[in-house]
């Protein structure tokens, strides 16, 4: 065993150890692999002092989609009680704590969140909420806050204007437990802090009634349910969002949006204009998907188009220029003499357009270089 302390599967989790203010600990985080439990829900993502387990920095426990791995934590026993609704916010957690003097801030899978590439954003967001202030009379603090951490530069799929913080939760070190939503409005109105909007449906009695309710929302994520005291939390997602999540997936880089572009007919070196293109695919996109992710694609089009045009359009059209200017269809040994004469044209193009081959993506992928 590892730790002494750590009393579950090492097999399931990531162990990343660090120095804190002059002891080690480590940081253990689920791998892909790790079947939750009781026991180990705790470990989600939660920083712990090496000698002894002391807590050190902790995020949320381990929590599911409404009907996944439904025999973990169920929420049966709380269908027909108060449940509390807060807005689910596209972004990532940022967790605060204070340990031998250190204020740590982290996301869930790192050390330090100054570890981002836009980690610019913390001091000046940490500086407008005054969040040392609120660590100000702790030497080590007993607890973690969480934030919810928007920022356009890290958009997964719903886009926020500037970067921001919404406190979503505090963790008791102690015994793993949460703050109520009414003990966080507190500390919100008291410390100026933002919160996620929350929702109120007198009507629906039932958990599984307001499942159906949230997944048929359009232009917002979902929600969290706190049950029991704010102790057991479930999220519900809109239908609306997964699908978006989903296409955003299939567009996520500059590669995937050129091939999709390929696929659709809007990459032809005959018929391409830059401008055209672009706001042709971009409406496509729009259409087919969603206004958010047209946005979100727009920068890696505008790329693949001018790769496009100055590798295989001008390339391509100075091929069809020298072909035409010699009449070589009757014989390849004028292609060859042609690569002779013109040695800066586009070999592979030259032989295709003589030839009449179909270009297909690989080759244009290959002169594009992306």
């Amino acid at each position: 065993m590892k730790y002494q302390w750590f009393k579950e599967s090492e097999e399931e989790f990531s162990f990343k150890e660090v120095e804190i203010a002059g002891d080690l600990c480590v940081l253990i985080t689920p791998l892909i692999s790790a079947k939750f439990t009781d026991l180990n829900k705790i470990y989600r993502s939660s920083i712990w002092r090496v000698s002894d387990g002391f807590p050190v920095s902790l995020g949320f426990r381990k929590f599911m989609n409404f009907n996944e791995q439904p025999a973990f934590e169920p929420v049966a026993p709380y269908y027909d009680k108060d449940f509390v609704l807060t807005e689910k916010l596209d972004g990532s957690c940022l967790i605060v704590s204070k340990y031998k003097g250190k204020l740590i801030v982290r996301t869930r899978g790192t050390i330090s969140a100054y570890q981002q590439k836009n980690a610019s954003e913390l001091n000046p967001l940490l500086e407008q909420y005054k969040i040392e202030l609120y660590f100000k009379s702790y030497e080590t603090a007993d607890f973690s806050l969480i934030f919810e951490w928007v920022t356009p530069t890290n958009q997964i799929v719903l886009k926020y204007d500037n970067p921001d913080l919404f406190l979503i939760g505090k963790v008791n070190h102690k015994d793993y437990s949460y703050a109520t939503q009414k003990e966080l409005n507190s500390i919100a109105h008291t410390y100026k802090f933002k919160r996620p909007r929350q929702y109120e449906y007198p009507d629906i009695k039932s958990y599984i009634d307001l499942n159906e309710k949230i997944k048929s929302w359009t232009s917002a994520e979902g929600v969290v349910v706190y049950f029991n005291n704010g102790q057991l939390l479930k999220k519900i997602k809109s239908d609306w969002y997964c699908t978006l999540h989903r296409m955003k997936s299939t567009l996520s880089s500059i590669l995937k949006v050129a091939e999709a572009m390929y696929e659709h007919g809007y990459l032809n070196p005959e018929t391409f204009e830059a401008e055209q293109v672009q706001k042709q695919f971009y409406e496509f996109v729009e259409k087919q998907f969603d206004y958010e992710i047209a946005e979100y694609i727009k920068p890696n089009m505008i790329e693949v188009c001018k790769k496009f045009e100055q590798f295989v359009v001008l390339p391509y059209k100075e091929c069809q220029k020298r072909l035409k200017e010699i009449n070589i269809y009757e014989d390849a040994h004028e292609v060859v003499q042609l690569l002779k004469t013109y040695p800066s044209l586009n070999q592979t193009l030259l032989w295709m357009i003589y030839r009449k081959t179909p270009i297909g993506f690989k080759v244009y992928n290959k002169l594009m270089n992306i």
